[in-house]
């Protein structure tokens, strides 16, 4: 099966982009958008305990597990949560390994190391980040491990 999932959040758990190859997500254009909704919430659960109120202790940074059985790793990074998924030969180790540090540095080249939630939602950054994710994946399996060989397809 397929990578499942590049989600990312805000720190308060607003959705700011979200991208679905296999698994579950084919299932969800019936279910409509519930489901989603269902999945996202169960991601940002997963990944709890998240600060409420001040005097709490805050979250740690990063984290794994297994959500719906997809595997699931999650990290802070600046000011955004990435969540990423998958099963299958896409577990904890291979999404912490290779395909969080593709994601992150293809953030981190669009945004201009600047990960803020204003930066990624800027017209121009939020089209070429989604166009690299889809770039980086062929039906759902991660073609490019490369940096610089996704970015030069996404042009």
């Amino acid at each position: 099966m397929p990578l499942h999932s590049v989600v990312i959040t805000n720190p308060s758990g607003v959705l700011l982009l979200s991208r679905y190859w296999g698994g579950g997500a084919a299932s969800w254009s019936t279910e409509g958008s519930q489901a989603r909704a269902q999945w996202e919430r169960s991601l940002w659960a997963a990944a709890a305990p998240w600060p409420t109120a001040a005097g709490q202790p805050k979250s740690p940074d990063s984290g794994m597990g297994v959500v719906d059985e997809f595997a699931m790793v999650w990290r802070q990074i600046g000011e955004l949560v990435v969540f990423v998924a998958g099963d299958d030969e896409y577990d904890e180790l291979i999404l912490e390994s290779e395909v969080f540090p593709l994601v992150e540095a293809l953030l981190r080249e669009h945004c201009g190391g600047k990960l803020v939630e204003s930066t990624l939602l800027h017209y121009d950054t939020y089209g070429k980040v989604v166009l690299t994710f889809e770039e980086m994946l062929r039906q759902g399996h991660l073609l490019y491990t490369n940096v610089e060989t996704v970015l030069r397809m996404s042009k």
